[in-house]
């Protein structure tokens, strides 16, 4: 557990920065352009500074079985969380 915390504390670190795009794209409103891709920026950049904090925090402490065994203090990513199979394409 303590390489899994290890694992996802660089991971965080390094990738924090997509929660930029993501939330761009979550936010975004074709009535309103400018502004939702400003939210979005704004939110992700807040997002990713806490997200690589985390992930400085997990990396540093990867040791100490802070929170209680292992746990993550974020959830995953969306980009990496897995998802169901996709149907397979129909036969013509």
């Amino acid at each position: 557990p303590a390489f899994d915390k290890l694992g996802r504390g660089v991971s965080n670190a390094l990738l924090g920065w997509l929660e930029i795009p993501l939330n761009i794209h979550k936010r975004y409103s074709a009535s309103d352009t400018a502004g939702s891709g400003l939210a979005g920026t704004a939110i992700g950049f807040f997002k990713g500074a806490v997200r690589t904090g985390v992930g400085v925090y997990e990396a540093v402490t990867f040791l100490l079985p802070y929170p209680e065994h292992f746990a993550p203090i974020l959830p995953t990513l969306e980009y990496f969380q897995k998802t169901g199979r996709r149907a397979p394409l129909p036969l013509e």
